[in-house]
Order: structure tokens, then sequence, then C-alpha cells
């Protein structure tokens, strides 16, 4: 497999799973210990990352170092609800985690309901 289709893969991940996660670049490379004309590049796919640029963007948006070489194959848009939905709990308790995704299963559910 050619090295650069993996750099744009990552490239075009980091993109989708940052702007999901309601961050900028700036936000993002600063959260990340980086500049943002780096991360820029990293995230065109003209620059190949470190591994601590891979364990701190991962680190960052709440997903797998594996996540983010994944090809994107039409279901970006399922990975972006997930990458908000992930956000959004991520600092409520264990406790409080469980009763949303109750809920959202709750939800899940009576749509598929709807749409029989």
């Amino acid at each position: 497999m050619d090295q650069n289709k993996y750099l744009v893969w990552f490239g075009n991940n980091i993109k989708r799973l940052r702007k999901a996660s309601g961050l900028t670049q700036e936000e993002l490379s600063e959260k990340m210990g980086i500049t943002a004309q780096y991360l820029s590049y990293v995230e065109s796919g003209s620059r190949s990352p470190s591994f601590e640029v891979i364990t701190a963007v991962s680190d960052v948006l709440n997903v797998s170092p594996a996540d983010l070489f994944e090809e994107n194959t039409g279901t970006g848009k399922h990975k972006e609800v997930a990458a908000q939905l992930s956000q959004m709990i991520r600092p409520l308790s264990k406790d409080d985690q469980d009763r949303i995704i109750k809920i959202v299963s709750q939800c899940v559910r009576i749509n598929k309901g709807k749409k029989s």
C-alpha cells in the first residue's frame, strides 16, 4: 500500500474528528503541544506524524490510534456523530454515561419502529 494513501486517510480522519469535536486547528494543536501549521500539514497528508503526534491526537480526540488510519468508506457521518456524542459525555460519571447510552438506545428502538 502506498504510504501517501495512509497519510491522506490519517489527515482526513483527524480533520473530520477535529471538526466533529468542535475544535479549530489552533485549539487542537494547542492541546497536542504542536503548532497549528504542523497540524495543517498533517491534516493535508503532506507530513508524516511522529508516534508522539499520533498518540497526542488520539488522546485529545478520544479515539484509538488505529481509528486515525481507517479508510473512510462512507461511514464518516456515523463516526462524526459518535465522536460528537463521545466528546459530550466524556466529562460525565460512568453512571451518567450509562444512563445516556440507555436513553439513546431507547430512542433508536423507537425510531426503528417508526420506519417499519
